[in-house]
């Protein structure tokens, strides 16, 4: 949304800080949600604990790489913002 408006003032560092904090968010969000999962599982009486503490690993695994995607995204996400604000300063004022 950030690089298709066409309003000519854009705050390219805001933008960028913008979508720093916003994966740091989501990234929070992922390990709350593992967190409080885990700890539905847990609370299971009578379940086998070996299956139980393969399934905590897996979702603690899972988190940790959905985390890392969210921010290999929003890192590959990066040089377009560039990219986008060289060519907006370029481009002739109107």
């Amino acid at each position: 949304m950030i690089l298709i408006q066409k309003s000519a003032i854009i705050d390219f560092p805001a933008c960028s800080f913008t979508l720093l904090r916003l994966t740091k968010v989501l990234t929070a969000e992922i390990g709350i949600l593992s967190t409080k999962f885990v700890e539905c599982l847990n609370k299971q009486e009578g379940d086998d604990e070996l299956k139980v503490n393969q399934l905590v690993t897996n979702i603690y695994l899972e988190a940790s790489n959905s985390s890392s995607y969210i921010q290999d995204g929003f890192q590959l996400l990066l040089p377009v913002l560039q990219q986008a604000a060289i060519e907006r300063n370029q481009a002739p004022q109107d």
